[in-house]
């Protein structure tokens, strides 16, 4: 009997074994480019690289020091654009807008990579992060063609872009992104070790962007009307190192990457038809410390924020929770790029409080506990915060002016319902950075 159990213990654990090795030489091997028809294209054709999180500082310093010897000859043939702003607020998915529809992303339909949509019914927390990206595709107003869609049925491709609607072919290496962010932090770290099949099951920032760039290069080799090609790993670094030597140098990697793909444009003769478009979604700042804005709100308000799910890792599902909602008098946001957005519960009417715009008194004089409270002011003075904005509902009989509470800002041009409150460094240096909407968005 004992020796049965051992021998089926034995045939168990070598076939978890044999099916462990299988697993691991499936992973190990190149990537594939999946059996589809493609129609290669006609006459001019275009590739765009998005740096994902690119310091705009860094940027300079290493143009300037020789040190992007690729992308600097492609700005000496073509044109420089500094200081430009793919959106606002600008953040990852969000600022693709412009570059895929040639329109302002204020008119996508949504606004940003997490937000809360009063209008819908159920659902209201949009969340494109994790497993849940594909939303955003969904969500984007249908009037608004990407050039994916405008040039179909032509051969179109995209490596990790959330906002791609009309690709024909979509690649995501989410999994290589994940254990290069998180390289050697929990198990990340563990699998790292694995002797040979280590560094293909997870990898650095350094050998993600190659592969992506070696997907890319199979791609290329179709012609492919438009190109899209998103090197994630400044941002992803940033997010959990800052930027120390290690971001100079993926910069420098990126790069190279870059100048291996224009050198294989023009090996397939390419060249002369194929525009090479380098852009960025947003910058970057190193941040210390956090803000924990829903207890800094209960503290000093005694508001109920509800906060909402950073990222949807087991779940590609959008759903809320009608509970928290009900017991909630806020939500809150963490957009991205050092952007938060807060939603103001509106009216009495429990079944549309949360579809209801809050009026500007309801944000100036907030009530909870008989108390009073201008959470215009309430930001303001919150250590981190540098602007505060709310929208409310719009009357269109009058202008309303901006409210500011800084001496040292002089009053700008009228706007509609918009209400700012800035806090000058004069008044105030802050120690992080943090944009809070109120209201109606």
């Amino acid at each position: 009997m004992n020796f049965r159990r051992k021998k089926n213990g034995l045939l168990g654990l070598l076939l978890l074994s044999l099916s462990l090795v299988a697993l691991l030489t499936y992973l190990s091997q190149p990537h594939q480019l999946p059996d589809l028809p493609r129609l290669p294209a006609q006459g001019n054709t275009a590739t765009i690289f998005l740096i994902d999180g690119l310091s705009n500082d860094i940027f300079r310093k290493a143009m300037q020091q020789g040190k992007l010897p690729h992308i600097a000859a492609l700005a000496a043939q073509g044109r420089y654009v500094e200081n430009g702003i793919g959106s606002f607020p600008s953040m990852t998915g969000y600022a693709f807008f412009p570059f895929v529809t040639g329109t302002d992303a204020v008119q996508s339909g949504i606004l940003g990579l997490r937000w809360f949509d009063r209008q819908r019914k159920n659902d209201k927390f949009r969340n494109y992060v994790g497993r849940t990206h594909i939303h955003m595709n969904t969500d984007i107003l249908p009037e608004h063609r990407t050039f994916f869609e405008q040039y179909q049925p032509y051969y179109t491709a995209s490596i990790n872009s959330y906002m791609n609607r009309g690709v024909q072919e979509a690649t995501m290496t989410g999994w290589a992104h994940t254990t290069a962010k998180y390289e050697g932090k929990s198990i990340f770290g563990w699998l790292r070790a694995i002797p040979y099949f280590g560094k293909y099951i997870a990898k650095n920032h350094f050998e993600h962007e190659t592969a992506a760039l070696e997907i890319a290069l199979q791609q290329v080799a179709h012609n492919p009307k438009v190109h899209w090609i998103t090197f994630p790993s400044p941002d992803a670094y940033n997010h959990v190192f800052g930027t120390d030597s290690t971001y100079w140098q993926l910069l420098t990697h990126i790069d190279s990457l870059i100048g291996r793909y224009v050198a294989e444009v023009n090996r397939l003769g390419q060249g002369g038809q194929r525009l090479i478009a380098i852009v960025s979604d947003h910058g970057i700042s190193d941040v210390g410390r956090n803000i924990d804005i829903c207890q800094y709100l209960y503290e000093h308000t005694g508001m109920v924020a509800e906060r909402g799910t950073s990222v949807n890792v087991w779940t590609s599902q959008l759903t809320d929770d009608p509970i928290l909602l009900d017991k909630s008098d806020a939500y809150f946001v963490i957009n991205g790029n050092l952007c938060g957005y807060l939603y103001l519960k509106g009216g009495s009417d429990s079944l549309n409080a949360w579809t209801c715009q809050p009026d500007y008194s309801d944000i100036t004089q907030w009530v909870k506990n008989d108390s009073a409270y201008n959470l215009l002011q309430v930001f303001a003075n919150m250590e981190g915060i540098e602007l505060v904005a709310a929208q409310t509902k719009l009357d269109h009989t009058k202008r309303t002016k901006p409210t500011r509470h800084c001496p040292h800002h002089p009053p700008p041009k009228d706007r509609w319902s918009i209400h700012v409150s800035v806090r000058h460094p004069k008044c105030r240096p802050p120690s992080l950075r943090a944009l809070a909407l109120l209201g109606r968005l």
